[in-house]
């Protein structure tokens, strides 16, 4: 469907879009696409990157494109269709509402063409686009795989057993209190995952994509299994010289992770997941392309989109954290994940085996995740502030009929139709729009039925616009050299991980910095709260304050790692996102009138914008 809409705009002169949830895909669709089409018919747009911005074919974050929407809509005026690239991901807790936002306030003009295989209710989501869009709109469905799935679950005494012979073999497991009693000796995880491997490999089950959701097993799984010999001669020398090849062309010196990467790659093993440089991760998804490596641990990102499948996929457990608490994983989820296994025109099926203990023997949740229906795709309408705000300016005060056009609304009134009208008070995410434009107003955003030069600004930063509109009303900005505006807006993104620890740098230096700011982004949350909003904009994180000076200093990233536990993916990612910050900041500042802080933000974004940070170099160099 996807070559078609974008052969069909292409023959026709017009131009399209390819929207993607990771960036790892949309650096892949970027590669594919230009090694088809021609280099200069494709261009990216990623936050981070943006080459050959005028292509006809543009690949981007969906973030990308909702903010073009907003900033620079006449640069969609000939563009045929957007394509949506797991567009199941309307239903994520935290992006999904970038989605949600794209398909409702796209150019009337510009088609949808969404791809999933997770939409159980896709002719709801379908009716609902149809509601708010001009242009026609089919499903195109397919509901037979490509290559059937078969799954096993592997327990430490029982071995490998489908569902069905588990529970004949176990149903007097129970212990007191209706739980189920360990085996002898205690469950060893470890123990069972390197028995499944044992047994992958003595009946031909390789190559295995190995899901944990712990980084730290990732790596820790790899290490394990690396006395396994998976590789012929042949294969080992093939794959030790394409990562050879890849360290060459990403100009990569030698280092301890390298180092213990191509020890593991000689033995048909890997890892990955989101700590991992970004560089190490590409080279890791294009080593698996080769199907030389045997036995890949990785978390769930790898299950997105990218065409990567293997013949078996294994779970080393059906539970996650939700953020909450450890609980079932979806349906939904599992199928994404368990849909990599099978290689079309090569296995006849695909396998999947999933290790549960005997606290885990909840036969219905497991059906439920094998065999079961999907859980339908709900609405996660969350606008943020800069929305609104460019909303506002278009609309003033009728910007709450946001909510009349959003799947969340749809989704209520088919109910009430079908179970009769609900006695339930009005839907919060409408009433959220208006307490966040009651803050918007109380703080100076929106004055008179317009936006203020504050608001704005605000409006065009889109992304952490609040904070960075709080920070220049107050004299923050003027306050800070370049080291110190890296310092403060690595503060501002950073998500601190549970173990994180960084050197501090000398209070002194940061004092009045760090006052202010806290100040400003304290008095935003209090009017939030007020106002009676649940979710309150981030906090201001300091933790990253010794890293962030230090590599706006100009040191190594070996130096950096002495002084640091935060992995190195997250440090990027980190560095990256304050980047993409300030480059929306500076571009903002000539709107009120500050555009003698631009050399300032030039020189702190160059600063960080270097070696492995420097997004757009990996992607020139791959």
């Amino acid at each position: 469907m996807a070559d078609f809409a974008i052969e069909q705009a292409l023959s026709e002169g017009k131009r399209i879009c390819y929207t993607a949830p990771v960036k790892a895909l949309s650096n892949q669709k970027f590669r594919d696409f230009r090694g088809t089409l021609g280099e200069d018919r494709v261009g990216i747009m990623t936050g981070d990157v943006t080459i050959n911005g005028g292509a006809p074919l543009l690949i981007m974050t969906t973030e990308v494109f909702r903010n073009t929407i907003f900033e620079d809509p006449r640069n969609l005026d000939d563009c045929h269709a957007v394509i949506f690239d797991e567009i199941h991901y309307l239903d994520d807790r935290e992006r999904g509402t970038v989605w949600e936002e794209s398909i409702i306030f796209a150019p009337d003009h510009i088609r949808i063409v969404g791809l999933s295989a997770t939409i159980p209710n896709i002719e709801e989501v379908a009716d609902w686009i149809r509601s708010i869009r001009s242009v026609p709109l089919e499903v195109v469905e397919r509901h037979r795989r490509p290559v059937p799935l078969r799954h096993f679950v592997y327990h430490d005494e029982a071995g490998v057993k489908t569902l069905k012979e588990l529970r004949h073999e176990r149903p007097r497991a129970r212990g007191h209190g209706g739980r189920w009693q360990r085996g002898r000796g205690g469950f060893n995880r470890g123990r069972t995952h390197r028995h499944l491997v044992d047994y992958l490999h003595r009946h031909d089950l390789l190559p295995c994509l190995y899901f944990s959701f712990s980084r730290r097993e990732c790596g820790e799984r790899a290490e394990e299994n690396s006395h396994r010999d998976l590789l012929t001669e042949t294969e080992r020398a093939e794959l030790l010289g394409k990562f050879d090849e890849l360290c060459t062309l990403y100009q990569l010196e030698e280092t301890d992770a390298s180092r213990q990467l191509r020890r593991l790659c000689g033995r048909g093993i890997l890892y990955h997941h989101a700590g991992l440089l970004p560089v190490h991760k590409e080279i890791v998804e294009r080593l698996f392309t080769t199907g030389l490596v045997k036995l890949l641990f990785t978390t769930e990102t790898f299950a997105l989109g990218v065409n990567m499948p293997a013949r078996t996929v294994c779970f080393a457990s059906l539970k996650k954290f939700d953020g909450v608490r450890l609980d079932w994983m979806l349906a939904r989820e599992y199928g994404q994940m368990a849909g990599r296994a099978g290689r079309q025109g090569i296995d006849d099926c695909g396998y999947v085996y999933s290790i549960v203990d005997d606290r885990d023997l909840d036969y219905r949740a497991m059906e439920h995740l094998f065999d079961g229906p999907l859980e339908p795709v709900r609405s996660r309408l969350d606008i943020d502030y800069a929305t609104l705000l460019n909303l506002y300016a278009i609309v003033g005060e009728r910007v709450g009929e946001a909510y009349e056009r959003s799947l969340a609304r749809f989704q209520r009134e088919r109910m009430e139709r079908d179970r009769g009208p609900s006695r339930a008070r009005p839907p919060k995410e409408a009433e959220f729009i208006h307490r966040r434009i009651d803050v918007l107003k109380r703080l100076g955003y929106i004055a008179g039925g317009a936006l203020t030069d504050k608001g704005r600004f605000a409006a065009a930063v889109q992304g952490f616009e609040v904070h960075a509109a709080e920070f220049l009303e107050a004299g923050l900005l003027h306050l800070c050299d370049p080291p110190l505006l890296v310092l403060l807006f690595c503060a501002v993104v950073f998500e601190e991980r549970r173990g994180d620890a960084s050197d501090r740098i000398a209070p002194g230096t940061l004092e009045t910095i760090r006052q202010r700011a806290e100040q400003c982004v304290t008095r935003f949350r209090r009017a939030e709260f007020d106002a009676g909003l649940e979710d309150l904009s981030k906090e201001i994180d300091w933790k990253m304050s010794g890293p962030a000076m230090l590599w706006a200093g100009g040191c190594t990233w070996e130096d950096l790692a002495e002084h640091t536990t935060v992995s190195d993916g997250d440090l990027v990612r980190t560095f990256r996102q304050a980047i993409q910050v300030m480059r929306n900041v500076r571009n903002a500042l000539p709107l009120v009138g500050a555009g003698d802080l631009e050399d300032r933000f030039n020189r702190a974004i160059a600063s960080v914008n270097r070696d492995f940070v420097d997004a757009k170099r990996q992607l020139e160099l791959g």
